[in-house]
């Protein structure tokens, strides 16, 4: 058995090799024209893969929608949360110089 490459593409590349030659080698036994009569019944149109990938861009296309709006009352809802603690450090900022100025003027707060 052949030593196994390191590369990720060099071991796929062998894998397919080996997967093509083992085809080829079934491709002539009765049992794989059975099942490819059975296969062939089956078989599923280009038009039906086109829909079929058609609904999962839809899907996913909402999901996205449904992503964008949570995000959309997220934001807003930090972006209020921001807005409160920017008007309490003014506030805390405003009393913290109004001290200040008190322990200049009256030599020591007040309060």
């Amino acid at each position: 058995m052949p030593s196994s490459p390191s590369n990720p593409r060099a071991l796929a590349a062998q894998f397919a090799y080996a997967l093509a030659s083992k085809i080829r080698d079934l491709s002539s036994s009765p049992a794989f024209f059975i099942c490819s009569l059975h296969i062939s019944s089956t078989k599923t149109t280009l038009n039906d893969l086109a829909q079929l990938i058609e609904k999962g861009f839809t899907a996913v296309a909402g999901d996205i929608s449904d992503l964008r709006t949570e995000l959309k009352d997220a934001i807003a809802s930090v972006h209020e949360q921001v807005n409160s603690i920017e008007a309490q450090l003014r506030d805390t900022k405003i009393e913290i110089r109004l001290g200040h100025l008190e322990e200049k003027v009256f030599g020591s707060a007040r309060r």
